[in-house]
């Protein structure tokens, strides 16, 4: 059966009930098996061999994902042949990778998202819960390598990487728009 590997970013306990485990259903859900791991745990072994790999959402205070070292330790995604998702905090983590900056932007709850370009995640206009108090900046030049594919009245809401398999979603579909992980999973 093949793997995805789900990289918890959460640093402060049970919000892993809350950002990973329905991340997990979906997975075994599409017949797939889903293997976790913490930042400071994620081995070669672990993302040379699996199907695709899923960057959790975390706490609304829990930033330690972004702290050098973690960043440093998810620099393989530069380079990863294979899909990778990051929901919410996961998205903040590939900016940060790819040399993004972060801003202020907070939005909780039920949130309008405009689709901005065609992606096979989602289409269309459609309703999406967020938490989150930063999003990632439209300063700088990462940007170029990244397509944006869906915006708020807020800020941008997804991206996916203009040569590769790399999405980022500042919504948690997790908790709505769980096809989106499906269609994800679907490569």
């Amino acid at each position: 059966m093949r793997s995805v590997l789900i990289i918890d970013l959460n640093e402060m306990g049970l919000s892993s009930l809350e950002f990973v485990r329905p991340v997990e259903a979906i997975v075994r859900r599409a017949g797939l098996s889903p293997v976790q791991r913490k930042v400071r745990d994620v081995v070669e072994a672990d993302w040379s061999s699996v199907a695709a790999v899923i960057l959790s959402g975390t706490p609304l205070m829990d930033n330690a994902f972004l702290e050098e070292e973690s960043v440093n330790r998810l620099a393989w995604l530069k380079t990863f042949k294979q899909p990778v998702l990051g929901i919410c905090a996961g998205m903040e983590a590939i900016a940060a990778v790819f040399g993004g900056e972060l801003e202020e932007k907070k939005e909780i709850g039920m949130k309008n998202i405009r689709t901005t370009r065609k992606n096979k995640l989602f289409k269309g206009e459609f309703e999406a819960y967020c938490l989150h108090r930063k999003a990632i900046s439209r300063q700088g030049d990462w940007l170029k390598d990244f397509d944006i594919l869906a915006e708020s009245d807020a800020c941008i809401e997804a991206i996916k990487h203009k040569d590769r398999e790399v999405y980022g979603v500042m919504f948690h579909p997790e908790v709505r728009n769980q096809e989106m992980i499906e269609r994800f999973l679907k490569q």
